[in-house]
């Protein structure tokens, strides 16, 4: 197996391409049969999907999975059990099993979407609605019967004083196409949605948003941890929090700017210690927060996201503090994961 080497420049960068090895602008059965070839024969072609810079068998079943049905989500089964409220610690009970995302939904996965659902009228380009930006991603939503319109998407460099700082991967709408400005920042975590872009995203599949009880059912299982990876300490405290030069091989150098990293990427195949949680999920604390499908019980409009993104503090991203409360908007360090009822 050959190791991938990313070249570090930037690029317009669109889903399509990634593994579009004949240049029809599809991805379909001739791209599979050319990346199987690549591997029997250690050719040209790669297409890392699964993210472990090897091009492997892994990697066609993934692109199967997309071919077949669009997207490719890696999944874990969560077993019917109870969690531990961090808040006082009683017992939570989940009397049924469900998968949840491995990972985070990522800029190339949410790309994928952008493109489809574009081409399919289930969303269009607008003026943000209440959101801070000046070109958004629209799509309707039904709420207390009515017909709505709100904003799922943040376009472009809205927020440029603060992304010259950080880069996550810009995203654009470009030749009636989206497209990303970065190549590396495509397996990392998609952020500048709003809970109604989270929502919308997971319906388009058929999947959804977690609920509270689920997502700490997935950090915890029924342990009384901090955090989702061990009990604490400084040593964990500094995982994936502005980058933290903490845990990562001597001759390491980031190519990203302080923010999002690539998706589980705190592992120990990398030499870093593993930010999984018992069930073997990434990035539940860290990376980004992710949206849940629970509103306040006082306020509908009110939206939950839980996690501590990559520009909390360390102290404040334990279980016990995780949530933030908005009205959805979009921001810079939230996104989400999906999960898939069995």
């Amino acid at each position: 197996m050959k190791k991938i080497i990313i070249i570090l420049s930037l690029f317009s960068f669109s889903f399509s391409e990634l593994c579009d090895f004949n240049n029809d602008n599809s991805l379909n059965i001739v791209d599979i049969v050319i990346m199987v070839n690549s591997i029997l024969n250690d050719g040209e072609y790669f297409c890392d999907l699964n993210g472990d810079n090897l091009l492997n068998i892994v990697d066609v079943v993934q692109l199967v999975n997309i071919v077949l049905y669009g997207i490719n989500v890696d999944f874990v089964n969560i077993t019917a059990g109870h969690y531990n409220n961090p808040e006082n610690e009683e017992p939570v009970y989940i009397n049924y099993e469900f998968q949840i995302g491995k990972y985070e939904i990522t800029n190339q996965q949410y790309l994928k979407y952008l493109n489809t659902a574009i081409n399919e009228n289930e969303i269009w380009i607008g003026e943000c609605i209440d959101n801070l930006g000046n070109e958004c991603v629209n799509g309707n939503v039904i709420y207390n019967g009515l017909t709505l319109e709100k904003s799922f998407f943040i376009l472009g460099e809205n927020y440029s004083h603060l992304l010259n700082e950080y880069n996550f991967g810009i995203i654009q709408f470009i030749d009636f196409e989206f497209h990303i400005d970065n190549i590396i920042y495509l397996n990392h975590p998609v952020v500048h949605v709003s809970w109604h872009g989270a929502n919308h995203f997971a319906e388009y599949y058929n999947f959804r948003l977690p609920t509270y009880d689920e997502w700490m059912r997935t950090a915890r299982e029924e342990t009384t941890r901090n955090w989702p990876w061990g009990p604490g300490g400084d040593m964990y405290l500094k995982i994936n929090t502005l980058n933290s030069q903490y845990g990562i091989p001597e001759d390491f150098i980031y190519p990203w700017d302080d923010g999002t990293t690539p998706v589980g990427f705190y592992n120990e195949q990398n030499g870093m210690v593993d930010n999984a949680s018992p069930f073997g999920v990434y990035d539940l604390i860290g990376n980004v927060s992710e949206w849940i499908f629970n509103p306040v019980q006082y306020n509908n409009d009110i939206k939950i996201a839980v996690g501590g993104g990559w520009d909390w503090e360390a102290y404040n991203s334990r279980l016990k503090w995780n949530s933030k409360y908005t009205l959805g908007e979009s921001n810079w360090s939230t996104g989400f994961r999906v999960v898939k009822d069995n």
